[in-house]
């Protein structure tokens, strides 16, 4: 798991300095707290497809834990009549949610509830760049979610659009079930 969190900071620093890099994480999160993640890299293949091809070539081989953990697929889809390159990489073993430092999973009841702090990554944003999507990250739990402090929610998901002035200032992701 630790592997992974250095790889999304990773990422997100690349999608910074490059700006054509879009990253999703994805946690599906079961009653008896284990969890599947599934994290993407999309990027245009023209503007960043070589950079990002390198960029995952090396990561991979930097961190073998990603090989022999990760399935990690790569294809090419086309998106609005461009080419996109996709890299997705989801763990083979599921993880106990716990062991996410960032990461509070309650159930009270029949109730859950999901908290993840993401601390200030950045230390200052342009007032034209404040807006500017980050990264994305969403979590799938066990019931439909009732309350969450993103408006893009969907039976048991929820998706958070991080953008830099989150990466500023911090922001905590919460979202609990019905």
């Amino acid at each position: 798991m630790r592997k992974l969190i250095i790889l999304v900071i990773v990422i997100l620093i690349a999608s910074l300095l490059s700006g054509c890099v879009e990253t999703t994480t994805s946690f599906f999160i079961r009653e008896d707290r284990q969890a599947d993640v599934e994290f993407l890299i999309v990027t245009n293949k023209i503007f960043a497809g070589d950079e990002v091809s390198v960029f995952v070539w090396c990561l991979t081989n930097s961190f073998p834990e990603l090989q022999n953990n990760y399935k990690i697929k790569k294809e090419v889809r086309e998106i609005d009549h461009s080419d996109y390159l996709i890299y997705t990489f989801q763990n083979k073993e599921p993880f106990n949610i716990d062991s996410n430092k960032f990461v509070e999973f309650k159930r009270e009841d029949d109730k859950y509830s999901f908290k993840l702090k993401i601390s200030p990554l950045i230390e200052k944003v342009d007032e034209d760049n404040e807006d500017d999507l980050m990264f994305t990250f969403k979590v799938f739990l066990p019931k439909k979610i009732d309350i969450a402090n993103s408006h893009i929610v969907e039976h048991n998901s929820v998706t958070w659009k991080i953008t830099m002035s989150d990466l500023v200032k911090g922001v905590e992701l919460k979202a609990s079930t019905k």
